[in-house]
């Protein structure tokens, strides 16, 4: 596993944990990964074959991008999460910044349908 590089008084530097290494650490290893997606594909509805298949279908995508972000909340690279998900990195991106539009989108939308049913 091969953490962020870190650039430091302008030298890069990368950090490579052996899978020894990693499970004496507490890592998350492919175990945990594989939870959180029978985790989200549970709380979603769907299989952990939808969210690993190619299946455009709302809910699909939706536990898609859940768990897109929640490796990327935990410091998974972008290149990693394409990997795990058999999608490319720049994929990863585009879902990520659509989910944080939408979301803020359904936010507005919340927000508006709130004041309009407290103003009855």
């Amino acid at each position: 596993m091969t953490l962020k590089p870190i650039k430091f008084l302008g030298i890069v530097i990368r950090i490579t944990i052996s899978q020894d290494l990693k499970s004496g650490l507490g890592i998350k290893t492919s175990n945990w990964v594989d939870e959180i997606i029978k985790d989200i594909a549970f709380h979603h509805g769907v299989t952990p074959e939808d969210i690993l298949g190619s299946s455009r279908k709302r809910e699909n995508v939706i536990a898609r991008w859940e768990v897109m972000q929640r490796l990327y909340d935990n410091n998974f690279t972008y290149e990693k999460i394409g990997e795990l998900l058999n999608r490319d990195h720049s994929t990863v991106i585009n879902a990520l910044k659509r989910k944080g539009e939408i979301e803020e989108s359904i936010g507005i939308l919340n927000y508006r349908k709130y004041n309009e049913s407290s103003k009855s």
